[in-house]
């Protein structure tokens, strides 16, 4: 509602502390953009593939992914999931848990680009990309791949970040309190930081 949509090829940065919802987050937003029959790929550079899915069908149906995963279903909420399954088998998502390289994904990317249009690449999350390099030039390799790689492929890039140790500590939100070099903050067309309130965290 605030920034009206995702815009090719614009670049989101979701910041949060860990167990604030970004992947949650992040799903739900999947969630909402399969419906507009956008085509995403998912990178997971933690969770697992099948994880991501029973999470994103739990988004959806509002069911456990544990109760989902063990088939503890009511008759109604089975007819929920087998809905959700038969809406993302309609859908264009790839979701993979093996790559972990900007270079990675743009092959990846590039080529799924020659056989259909993709609308958005999603990333969870940005700081176990490229670790190979050293922490900060890994984050700025990361933040200029990112940039050229929504221009050359032409999608809109939404990515899930660390917040940084200075930017837990203070009480105000900057583009430079995402963890690593400040070219994260930079890039980001729209650049937020979720927080959970005093009564999800007592839940």
């Amino acid at each position: 509602q605030i920034v009206e949509g995702l815009i090719v090829p614009h670049i989101w940065i979701i910041g949060g502390y860990p167990g604030s919802g970004k992947t949650f987050f992040m799903l739900q937003l999947l969630e909402r953009i399969l419906k507009q029959d956008a085509k995403v790929i998912v990178f997971s550079t933690e969770n697992s593939r099948l994880r991501n899915i029973l999470r994103l069908i739990g988004c959806s149906t509002g069911i456990p992914e544990m109760n989902i995963l063990k088939y503890n279903l009511t008759t109604e909420q089975n007819e929920l999931v087998k809905q959700t399954e038969n809406f993302l088998n309609e859908k264009c998502l790839y979701v993979y848990d093996d790559i972990f390289t900007t270079d990675e994904i743009r092959i990846k990317t590039f080529a799924h680009q020659q056989k259909e249009k993709i609308d958005v690449i999603m990333i969870d999350y940005i700081q176990l990309l490229n670790s190979e390099e050293d922490n900060y030039e890994q984050m700025r390799k990361v933040s200029s791949e990112l940039l050229k790689m929504s221009k050359e492929l032409n999608c809109a890039i939404v990515a899930v970040s660390q917040i940084s140790n200075e930017g837990q500590r203070s009480s105000n939100f900057f583009r430079m309190s995402f963890k690593g070099a400040g070219e994260i903050g930079a890039i980001a067309d729209v650049a937020m930081e979720l927080k959970r309130s005093i009564e999800d965290i007592g839940t």
